[in-house]
């Protein structure tokens, strides 16, 4: 039996999270962050006391950004290699772009990222992405019930299979021009078929996964257009008072949840802007 440990650090403060678009998942798209950046906080933040702090703010657990993923493999602050979830598992991902065939997320596959070095450790390679990242496509693969090569959609261009990377996907069109992680895989005499192979590997030998919150007590910040459990929350919290409450538990942050946050900002010394923050 393999052991996988998963962090949970639900990007709150992303747009993609916010939009809250729940789907069926089939497969698995697997992808890897620009060369030189194998330290998980650049992509995952804020910290939570293992990742280290991103001085510059520019992980993608912040507004405005148009790439989130499901996961993030990677480093440490002490050098240790982890995966971090960045979002529920039945979310839509932001991760593969469009093409003439149409869009890898929109057609249920969950997207995970390995943060790269400079793609010549060998060592880091196999504990990245042989390692860390087959478990968890495994694990994936095991909850969703699929195997790596199960074909999903046949195209004229070749079939969709259950594991694919970047690269895999942009040659059916489904994904825009990348060559991850193939370009990665080759310097080391491997490809997405032994990638796929050990996949099947591990769920055979079996993958037990903890799952650990990471930041349990971080609240996302709460603005029109967000969706999902947090709005949902939001407004059961202000239906506990009749001066703001009344709200339909809609999971959306409307023209009525936003006029009640004001009542209660106004209420409460805060500044009435209708944004649901930290205060």
């Amino acid at each position: 039996m393999r052991h996988l440990t998963i962090y949970r650090h639900y990007f709150r403060e992303s747009d993609c999270y916010q939009t809250a678009t729940v789907q069926e998942q089939r497969g698995v798209q697997v992808h890897c962050t620009t060369k030189g950046a194998s330290s998980l906080k650049r992509w995952v933040g804020p910290d939570d006391g293992r990742l280290g702090k991103n001085r510059y703010g520019n992980h993608h657990n912040r507004p405005g950004g148009d790439v989130c993923a499901h996961a993030y493999i990677g480093k440490l602050e002490d050098g240790t290699m982890a995966c971090y979830q960045a979002l529920p598992w039945d979310y839509r991902c932001w991760l593969s772009g469009s093409a003439a065939n149409g869009n890898a997320n929109r057609l249920g596959y969950i997207g995970f990222e390995i943060a790269a070095d400079n793609l010549d450790d060998e060592e880091y390679f196999r504990a990245a992405v042989m390692g860390e990242a087959v478990n968890l496509t495994a694990h994936l693969c095991t909850m969703m019930g699929v195997s790596p090569d199960t074909v999903l959609e046949t195209y004229k261009q070749g079939d969709a299979l259950a594991v694919m990377d970047h690269s895999e996907l942009h040659r059916l069109k489904l994904a825009s021009n990348h060559m991850d992680i193939g370009h990665w895989l080759k310097n080391f005499g491997i490809s997405m078929y032994d990638f796929r192979v050990a996949v099947e590997d591990a769920m055979e030998e079996g993958v037990e996964v903890t799952y650990i919150e990471a930041m349990p007590d971080i609240r996302p910040t709460l603005r029109k257009g967000a969706r999902g459990e947090d709005v949902r929350e939001l407004q059961m919290l202000l239906n506990t008072d009749r001066r703001y409450g009344g709200l339909e538990v809609d999971g959306v942050y409307g023209s009525d949840t936003i006029s009640s946050v004001r009542a209660f900002q106004g209420d409460n010394g805060l500044m009435p802007d209708g944004i649901c923050g930290p205060e």
